[in-house]
């Protein structure tokens, strides 16, 4: 079997509560929201 890591980001959405905060792929915040990451 393939080893591969899958990173994901906790996001917390304006106008949402903590416990409403998601999971989202780094890959596809990375490229709709570059301005959130340091690179």
């Amino acid at each position: 079997m393939w080893r591969r890591t899958i990173r994901f980001v906790k996001v917390l959405w304006n106008n949402h509560s903590v416990k409403e905060a998601t999971w989202e792929l780094e890959s596809k915040m990375r490229q709709e929201h570059p301005h959130l990451f340091q690179d």
